[in-house]
């Protein structure tokens, strides 16, 4: 009968059998699942065959996060205490264990709470568990994008440095454990919740913004919503240039500041992009002009810009119109100057296509009515003289009758009036 070797302490029998009997050695990592959580200590269940104890001293910067339950990975510092018990560390372990943790995240789509530790122009940095990371500026959510007119760098850096000790959700972009790289990206999950956040709302509905970033392609802005089940939320969008104004030569940065409050209406949304308008509250002058303006009529226009070809006026501040180098008056032509105002005449009016045709000149139908009344009169003159000179002949005619003498010669001027009196009534 073989004789059964006596072992007088876990770590003697840990020596002699290894991996037989527990599959852990000191200096290392193994995951083990929380039974108890106090102020002062983690009680942990280390694969069924042990119980460890992780003291206060050995706790991580995410211990509040833990709960009874959960599966931390941790670093064995003994085999076995004076209570029999391995002593481990969560601090110890917090490397890999913060690597997985990412893992997991970048593998579900989680997203995570991450602290801005410093910044650089590119972008900010961050320390999460002892794990060095990366925001790039292009991944920053549009509410801390920073909005700087003209790209200057050092004004952005500027505005990122008010960022530092900030903490942001975000979501894991790219990690590689290998080459120490961890990227995030707060503008992933600000469009998961933007998409969520937007789904309700319509092209036209009224909303209330405040003005978050004015920049050269448009103006941010914070909106206030509420969803159908009355939850109330902050979410981004954007006033691009071109729905800012109906007046294109206007300049609109100097009408806005940052935290003003404005009256927007949405335009679109897609993907987590709030477009919105500020001119379609107010009616296109496009309409008001194909309602009020009449071709044919006079208006007083300013001159934009000359041109070898014509010039560009614009009508009352905000409707473009232009003028051919055909419609200017020869005569004026020379001393047109560009900011002055002149008349003009309405030739077309195109409000679909958004283009007014104007001329110095009067139009072609009130040119021909003049002529048609200047024939009109010549014509009645002629008819008049016509009917004067044949009531002279007439009457000389009936003196020679009387007298029995009527001369070749007043034969033909008889013949003569009478043509003309034929073809004037031909051509009234």
């Amino acid at each position: 009968m073989q004789k059964i070797k006596q072992f007088g302490t876990m770590a003697e029998l840990v020596d002699s059998m290894g991996d037989m009997i527990v599959p852990f050695s000191g200096n290392s990592t193994c995951e083990v699942k929380i039974i108890q959580k106090t102020k002062s200590q983690i009680l942990v269940d280390v694969a069924a065959v042990a119980i460890g104890i992780i003291p206060e001293g050995e706790f991580s910067y995410d211990v509040e996060d833990l709960k009874v339950g959960d599966k931390v990975l941790v670093y064995i510092l003994m085999l076995e205490n004076e209570d029999g018990m391995m002593v481990l560390s969560l601090k110890r372990a917090d490397k890999d264990r913060v690597w997985n943790l990412l893992q997991n995240k970048y593998e579900s789509h989680e997203p995570i709470k991450v602290k801005i530790s410093s910044v650089n122009r590119g972008g900010l940095l961050i320390e999460f568990g002892g794990i060095d990371g990366f925001i790039p500026v292009s991944q920053l959510a549009p509410a801390h994008y920073p909005k700087v007119e003209g790209g200057d760098a050092n004004k952005i850096l500027t505005r990122l440095k008010i960022l530092v000790g900030a903490t942001m959700t975000v979501k894991v972009l790219s990690i590689d454990q290998k080459t120490n790289k961890l990227i995030f990206s707060e503008k992933a999950y600000s469009n998961e919740r933007l998409i969520t956040a937007s789904e309700d709302l319509q092209p036209g509905q009224k909303l209330k913004a405040t003005v978050t970033g004015i920049v050269d392609f448009g103006i941010f802005v914070k909106l206030d919503i509420q969803d159908v089940s009355g939850r109330k939320d902050k979410i981004d969008g954007l006033i691009h240039i071109s729905e800012i104004s109906w007046n294109k030569d206007e300049d609109w940065k100097k009408k806005f500041q940052i935290g003003q409050k404005l009256d927007v209406a949405v335009v679109s949304t897609s993907g987590g992009k709030v477009s919105l308008t500020l001119k379609r509250l107010e009616e296109d002058p496009w309409k008001k002009a194909s309602r009020d303006l009449k071709e044919g009529e006079k208006v007083e226009a300013e001159i934009t810009r000359l041109t070898p070809f014509g010039a560009f006026v614009k009508i009352d501040r905000q409707l473009d119109a232009l003028v051919h180098i055909s419609q200017m008056d020869k005569g004026k032509q020379s001393s047109l100057k560009e900011g002055e105002k002149y008349k003009f005449y309405i030739l077309k009016i195109d409000p679909d296509n958004r283009r007014i045709n104007l001329s110095m000149k009067k139009p072609d139908s009130e040119d021909k009515a003049n002529k048609n009344a200047k024939k009109i009169d010549k014509k009645s003159a002629v008819i008049k003289v016509a009917k004067k000179v044949e009531k002279k002949i007439v009457k000389k005619e009936k003196a020679k009758k009387s007298t029995g003498k009527i001369t070749k010669k007043v034969a033909e001027d008889i013949k003569k009036v009478a043509k003309k009196i034929s073809e004037a009534k031909a051509k009234k």
